[in-house]
């Protein structure tokens, strides 16, 4: 969602106007012979010195080559060779996607929005100098429902949270039809014989780079920790999901997103036949009789079509069946993990009923006392079903004997204005962000000496996460591995409290069942 009233605009237009004056893009910076310089192999990669103390920066860094002309729609391929050292000044273009309404001042994004379909690259920020020994590694994925988004958005930029000890990736991945488009001709055209997943197939390859290169950096490629939000978190569940990325990962984090409902994904194409009927409606609504008409076509133009695009799961190469079917049977990488959800997810998610699948009058019973009549909306059904996912992520890892598994429930609305309809935002989906990244400054709200020392407290768990698979550290709050429904309430004094809405979770333990829905459009769900 993005605000549009002209309040919104005006502080948008703010926060866009401090970012490109605080972070002012690298690439109108010139290099100075005082600019860090990292040698990969027989290439030299030159970084500049951030606006954070203590912080340099390597900007548009690529990671495989362009998926351009005819690798549109194939695996990622490696990276042709260079000619001279890279200058890694400035970001590249964020992945061609559903043409932008503008930043939203909750979720700001690089001052300058260029989009290109030559877009797979990566960021890094690392504390500066010689570090006594590598650091954890953080590998953040961003979230816009698998349609939009930027490895480079300000808010999750990674200077403020690298001055804590860490080394902070950020990168992009294929979106929308360029990024998940299912198709027979695709298939025919793969060694594996399958379509789709491009974009999480782009992640996968800029872990392999990290897992090969992050050393050169400072950072020890033995402890890479994985962290999205939204579509990213997904993206998180999924690589844990899939054999493609064992080994890639030594911890994972999973902020409000995931696929863990095996009665009608929010996040997936149910199955292979359904995806490429999907995927022929796409080109029949394009006016293309064929791949080749397809690939001719400019990219803006395919990212603009409707409708949405998604995982698809059971595909048989980069899926050995459905993502909770693995998480169930113990089959996922066993990794410890952290994931939560926020109060009030509705506010900037559809807070539309249609989350919530009852299959038996009971259910359909118990879901009008929780949630009302249906076709009325309820921000309760969209904020459950996050929170059910996330704790099923969570249970299952405990399950299959990860110890070392967290949730958390985020309560603390920031003091951001109103919507455009005058409804309060809340706790609303990643409002737990900037407190992570310390980013906080990047946004223009009032706010406050306790919500600045939250921040550090919330970072600091993060990080220690990342540094020992363990989110508890001298001075905070103790925070129970997840037993019994035990989860961290996530406020201003952040403390564990039993499991909320248990009444609804319960529900939904029944509803997201392992009894299928048969027929209908099971294809996906909304998500953000």
């Amino acid at each position: 969602m993005t605000p549009v009233s002209s309040r919104w605009k005006r502080l948008a237009a703010l926060a866009v106007l401090l970012a490109a004056v605080a972070v002012l893009p690298a690439s109108a910076q010139s290099a100075t012979g005082s600019d860090p310089v990292v040698r990969l192999g027989a290439e030299l990669v030159r970084g500049r010195r951030d606006a954070v103390p203590g912080v340099d920066r390597f900007l548009g860094i690529p990671y495989a080559a362009p998926p351009v002309g005819a690798l549109r729609w194939r695996e990622p391929q490696p990276l042709p060779p260079r000619a001279g050292p890279l200058d890694a000044g400035g970001y590249s273009p964020s992945c061609t996607q559903v043409t932008r309404r503008g930043s939203s001042i909750l979720y700001p994004e690089i001052p300058d929005e260029r989009f290109s379909e030559d877009c797979l690259y990566l960021n890094i920020w690392r504390p500066a100098g010689k570090p006594a020994k590598p650091m954890p590694v953080m590998v953040w994925i961003h979230g816009g429902g698998f349609m939009e988004g930027s490895g480079s958005s300000l808010m999750n930029q990674g200077a403020d949270l690298a001055q804590k000890g860490v080394v902070v990736v950020t990168l992009n991945y294929r979106l929308g039809p360029l990024g998940f488009l299912v198709l027979p001709e695709l298939a025919a055209e793969s060694p594996h014989h399958v379509s789709g997943n491009y974009g999480l197939l782009d992640q996968i390859a800029a872990l392999k780079w990290v897992r090969a290169n992050i050393a050169g950096f400072g950072g020890d490629p033995g402890k890479v920790t994985l962290i999205g939000w939204s579509a990213g978190s997904a993206s998180v569940n999924a690589l844990q999901a899939t054999p493609l990325a064992r080994g890639l990962f030594q911890r994972a984090i999973g902020h409000s997103g995931a696929d863990m409902n095996p009665s009608a994904g929010i996040w997936r194409l149910r199955t292979v036949a359904q995806a490429n009927q999907y995927g022929q409606d796409y080109m029949k609504r394009l006016g293309a009789g064929s791949l080749a008409d397809l690939r001719k076509l400019p990219a803006q133009t395919l990212a603009d079509a409707p409708p949405k695009f998604w995982i698809m799961e059971n595909d048989g190469y980069v899926f050995p069946g459905e993502i909770y079917d693995i998480f169930a049977s113990g089959r996922q990488t066993r990794v410890p993990l952290m994931a939560g959800a926020s109060a009030d997810e509705w506010t900037v998610l559809s807070p539309d009923q249609g989350w919530i699948h009852p299959r038996t009058q009971a259910e359909t019973a118990e879901a009008e006392r929780l949630y009302g009549p249906p076709g009325r909306p309820n921000g309760h059904a969209t904020a459950d079903a996050v929170l059910w996912q996330a704790r099923a992520w969570v249970r299952l890892n405990a399950k299959a004997g990860m110890r070392n598994s967290y949730l958390w429930f985020n309560t603390h609305a920031p003091p951001a204005p109103p919507r455009a309809d005058g409804v309060a935002m809340g706790a609303y989906h990643g409002s737990e962000l900037p407190f992570v990244f310390r980013t906080q400054h990047f946004i223009d709200f009032p706010w406050t000496a306790q919500e600045r020392a939250l921040s550090d407290t919330l970072s600091a768990y993060w990080v220690n996460f990342a540094r020992t698979g363990d989110p508890n550290g001298p001075g905070l709050p103790t925070w129970p591995a997840y037993s019994d429904d035990k989860v961290m309430e996530l406020s201003l004094t952040p403390h564990p409290i039993p499991l909320p809405r248990e009444d609804s979770l319960r529900l939904l333990d029944t509803a997201f069942g392992r009894q299928r829905i048969e027929g209908g459009d099971n294809l996906a769900r909304p998500g953000g």
